[in-house]
């Protein structure tokens, strides 16, 4: 039996906007998950670097505190956490290296530091131990988009990675091919990094509303017949083109219009996928509503022919797991990584045939039998998820770190 003279002071990290959609909402789950930590070992204490944050996490039982530094600090920690500005920052590191992101955790007694993102704070970090997430590994596996080019965000990603793959105590990542994937590409110990799988957003999760959510609950599609349904960011990556394609296909080679609703913010990318649906005349059938509330995501979620996402980024994402779990049939790309985490419980898609995506969204108009299969295998698959042991993986990564951190301050 372990015993502790007393917990260890954890500060939880959230340093993404709620805007961002599925990585706050990993965020939530990942915070909600350690507040399930025994009080004998940990003592938690969450942060904040967003500002307008504390209502939405207190309304998700969360009580956050603001790092609220001044201007000046925030300036400086930029400089140092971006990869453009390094040279500034060695240079100014010879006059002055202060540490303000770390200095205000110390202040406060902090023992260990768990980013729930991949932040840019770590950087700052060179007394305190630290855990640190990492959603994907995208930026290198296509390179080829343009948001992992623009502003520096490649340079910013390895940045970040390769610091927290010398420094962190542990690295957290969505998935087995997650962690192949990050031990090949960076050289990483195996054995610091931990697999907790993604969640569904907490409401869906939770049950909360499914079988009381009506048609009338979609606020932004009026007069929506038949659709199919793709919540994510406008970026090109995500591919709603390949949707459009698929569509045109059934209007011109069998007379079928299905809608199509993207929800998510647009990344400068929205007037591009407006006149790509223009040329195959299907405007009328695409149907943009921008950031929705839980309400109405569920409702279209649940009345939807299917969730269709043909994204190249993985492993992980989070809608096919909010699809299982409403009862939803999903289709997703056949990639490596993201059949892994559907299995047979999606139709895959070749990303390079928009037909494969017609026929099969012809296949589900009429067989029945093939929804309910699809349906009940995702139930089954988000049941598996459910039952996944996250909080004994933290308690694998805690457990030794507390012993050997207890040692150090005996002496």
């Amino acid at each position: 039996m372990l015993i502790f003279e007393k917990p260890i002071n954890i500060a939880l990290i959230f340093d993404q906007e709620v805007s961002v959609g599925g990585g706050y909402q990993q965020g939530l789950n990942a915070a909600l998950l350690a507040k399930k930590l025994d009080p004998k070992l940990v003592n938690i204490s969450f942060f904040h670097t967003k500002n307008f944050l504390k209502k939405d996490l207190k309304n998700n039982g969360i009580n956050s505190q603001f790092i609220n530094l001044s201007l000046l600090k925030k300036i400086y920690l930029y400089i140092k956490t971006t990869d453009k500005f390094r040279l500034i920052y060695k240079i100014i590191s010879i006059i002055i290296d202060c540490n303000f992101f770390e200095s205000y955790l110390l202040k406060r007694n902090i023992d260990l530091v768990y980013f729930i993102s991949p932040s840019r704070f770590a950087l700052d970090l060179k007394k305190l131990n630290f855990i640190f997430t990492i959603w994907d590994l995208c930026h290198r596996d296509y390179v080829e988009f343009e948001e992992v080019k623009l502003k520096g965000e490649f340079e910013n990603r390895e940045l970040r990675i390769n610091y927290a793959v010398k420094h962190a105590i542990a690295i957290i990542v969505d998935s087995e091919y997650g962690k192949e994937n990050l031990s090949q590409k960076y050289n990483a110990d195996r054995n610091r990094i931990s697999v907790v799988p993604f969640e569904p957003l907490i409401d869906i999760k939770n049950k909360k509303n499914i079988a009381l959510s009506k048609r009338n609950d979609i606020k932004n599609c009026k007069k929506l017949s038949e659709y199919i349904f793709y919540p994510a960011q406008l970026w090109p990556h995500k591919n709603h083109i390949y949707i459009i394609k698929a569509l045109s296909i059934l209007k011109e080679q069998h007379n079928i219009k299905i809608n199509a609703v993207f929800s998510g913010g647009d990344k400068r990318h929205k007037d591009k996928l407006i006149s790509f649906a223009q040329k195959f005349n299907l405007l009328d059938n695409i149907f943009f509503t921008g950031f929705i509330s839980n309400k109405e995501l569920i409702a279209l979620y649940k009345y939807s022919l299917a969730l269709v996402m043909p994204t190249y980024f993985g492993p992980t994402n989070i809608p096919p797991l909010e699809a299982f779990n409403i009862g939803v049939p999903v289709i997703y790309p056949d990639l490596i990584g993201l059949r892994d985490q559907v299995g047979d419980a999606a139709l895959l898609v070749d990303l390079n045939d928009p037909s494969s995506l017609s026929n099969y969204l012809l296949e589900l108009r009429k067989n029945n039998n093939l929804r309910q299969y699809l349906i009940k295998k995702g139930f089954a698959m988000a049941e598996r998820n459910k039952n996944c042991d996250r909080l004994n993986t933290l308690n694998k990564i805690l457990v030794p770190f507390i012993n050997k951190y207890s040692n150090l301050k005996t002496y």
